[in-house]
């Protein structure tokens, strides 16, 4: 093999092992693409489902109870309590088992605390009955409405179909009625021409009787 022919056969073997790497790289970008897409789809598609988004709303309706609730407690209802009991807070209730020393700190029972979070519980377990009490009569109104609309709807298209079925009955009937007339017209023309006929025979068979 001549030195120019080794040389060609080097540039060819280069020529395809740029050409396989520049494949391979093409290859790569698009599996990177592909991946990308098919995460940006999944994550869409998680995002916009109807329990997660139904799941974030419930989030923040829950976190804004808690606020309401928590400010009713303590704007309204501690104050109140205060009042009844001279001015101590509710959350300062206790019962001391041990007193505070300098070697361990006070052991108490807060049933004061414990009352505040039953209160906080039962007025979000009545605010949320009452909102969904509110929420399903809504949709009860609206579904009755809808139903209400979609009777409506049904009972005109029944009308319109009845309507439409009287107008065909009645157009068949008339273009039988029609028929008929015109089939009687027909039978009286047929009687008629017979009849004339029959008096042609008669007056052809007079006048040859006579003649003879």
């Amino acid at each position: 093999m001549s030195a120019a022919d080794q040389q060609a056969l080097e540039q060819k073997i280069q020529e395809g092992l740029e050409k396989e790497k520049e494949h391979k790289k093409n290859e790569r970008k698009k599996r990177i693409k592909r991946e990308k897409d098919e995460f940006s789809n999944g994550f869409r598609k998680f995002v916009t489902r109807g329990d997660v988004v139904e799941l974030a709303v419930a989030l923040a309706i829950s976190a804004a109870f808690n606020k309401i609730v928590t400010g009713v407690v303590e704007f309204i209802i501690t104050p109140l309590i205060a009042i009844i009991t001279s001015g101590i807070k509710m959350s300062d209730w206790k019962y001391v088992l041990a007193e505070e020393t300098a070697e361990k700190a006070e052991i108490a029972l807060k049933y004061g605390s414990l009352i505040e979070v039953t209160i906080d519980f039962f007025l979000i377990a009545l605010m949320l009955y009452l909102f969904i009490s509110v929420i399903n009569r809504i949709r009860r109104r609206i579904r009755k409405a809808e139903i209400e609309k979609r009777a409506a709807e049904d009972a005109k298209r029944a009308e319109e179909a009845k309507r439409a079925a009287e107008e065909q009955a009645a157009a068949a009937q008339a273009r039988m009625e029609q028929e008929q007339a015109f089939y009687a017209d027909i039978r009286e023309q047929r009687e008629l021409l017979a009849e004339i006929r029959d008096e042609i025979k008669r007056l052809q068979t007079e006048k040859g009787s006579a003649q003879s």
